[in-house]
């Protein structure tokens, strides 16, 4: 790998102690949001959460793949990949307060809540407080589990074998990645379901999962290139333009998908004209939602599209990393979108200032996390290479 694939530190020593104040602060006024306004909070809260953890669960994903696959085009992004895939530990941590405050996000925690309806028993077992808490447990051990295995052990076999021979493919790796994709494919089908879907615990859609898988890589393969197109090291911010017309290929092929599983679930739901499935798309359409959701057609589809129709715009690495950084931001207002209108039979709600702390706790506190990785795994390769070869 060249010098330049591999993520450098962002800030100095000076920016990460203000970065680290900031964050403490923001931590400070969430804490008091909790006790102010505790559904909007963890409402809030939630929605911010899902945000590193898309980008470390789909960087999981797309490292499996690449694993699977053996393809060569991962070289420049797989130690970024790698690096977002070890922060899962701290993402799961993020996700204690939400267990803290399930009772005042999801309407089924009240045990009154089904009483006199018919045939729910199957949803009153399955939604139970503890039950879901113990799936989230699970999968955050499974996605930590594949995420050690691969940035771990994967990494070091597969940077031995490609100084060695120049071979891509990993011995054994692909039968582990093969498993790891179907268990992932699995845990985040059901978690989609716990913790967005179930916000209103009558609707159902067989693609919810996909379209939140999807939308983690889509969010992985944005902030690889972001920070590939923006490391330090690149003086003159234009790496080779035909590795970046590659990249910008493939944010496409994710871009498209993204709004195909999108369009697809909207056409079923329109289709089908069931109330339950109508209310989830109707209360997206009321107050503030009603711009809301087409600015997300617009920016998460039409525009990307259009400037990566473009393949001059593909091959210059700072216009394809603003373009990364922009779908971030369009990520983070879909899972607003999805989360805080909550469900059909609960009050309505929108964008709160408890939503405003958690925004900067949450991102700076991932931030800060990285940083450290990224520092730490400076000071071992300088250990290393002090070490003579026996």
């Amino acid at each position: 790998m060249n010098s330049t694939d591999t993520p450098q530190p962002f800030f100095s020593e000076k920016s990460r102690r203000f970065l680290l104040l900031g964050t403490g602060c923001a931590l400070g006024f969430c804490v008091l949001a909790a006790f102010l306004s505790p559904r909007h909070f963890f409402m809030s809260w939630l929605t911010v959460i899902l945000w590193p953890w898309s980008i470390s669960l789909g960087s999981l994903t797309l490292l499996l793949m690449i694993v699977l696959t053996g393809g060569k085009w991962s070289e420049t992004i797989w130690q970024r990949l790698s690096l977002h895939a070890r922060l899962m530990p701290m993402v799961g941590l993020c996700f204690l307060p939400w267990m803290i405050g399930l009772s005042y996000v999801y309407p089924w925690t009240d045990s009154a809540y089904f009483e006199g309806l018919e045939n729910i028993s199957h949803r009153q077992w399955f939604l139970q407080p503890g039950f879901v808490i113990g799936r989230s447990i699970l999968y955050f051990f499974i996605w930590i589990g594949f995420s050690w295995i691969v940035a771990g052990t994967f990494l070091r076999v597969r940077q031995k074998r490609v100084a060695e021979s120049g071979q891509i493919l990993i011995p054994g790796g692909q039968a582990a990645a093969g498993l790891g994709l179907i268990a992932i494919l699995i845990s985040v089908t059901w978690a989609a379901m716990d913790w967005i879907m179930s916000l209103d615990p009558f609707f159902t859609s067989t693609l919810f999962g996909a379209l939140v898988g999807v939308g983690a890589l889509l969010a992985a393969m944005a902030a690889a290139i972001a920070g590939y197109a923006f490391n330090p090291r690149n003086e003159n911010r234009n790496p080779d333009s035909k590795l970046m017309n590659d990249l910008g290929n493939l944010l496409l092929a994710f871009v498209m998908i993204w709004a195909y599983f999108s369009l697809s679930q909207f056409l079923i739901m329109w289709s089908g004209d069931l109330p339950q499935e109508a209310a989830f798309y109707q209360r997206r359409l009321m107050n503030s939602w009603s711009w809301i959701t087409p600015a997300l057609a617009l920016g998460g589809f039409f525009i990307p599209l259009a400037c990566l129709l473009s393949q001059d715009f593909k091959r210059d690495a700072l216009k394809l990393g603003l373009l990364a950084l922009f779908l971030l931001g369009v990520r983070l207002v879909e899972l607003a979108w999805m989360v805080l209108p909550g469900g059909h039979k609960t009050p309505l709600v929108g964008f709160h200032w408890s939503l405003l702390p958690a925004l900067f706790a949450i991102p700076g506190s991932y931030l800060l996390a990285m940083e450290a990785l990224v520092r730490r795994d400076a000071r071992q390769t300088e250990k290393n290479l002090l070490i003579p070869d026996e």
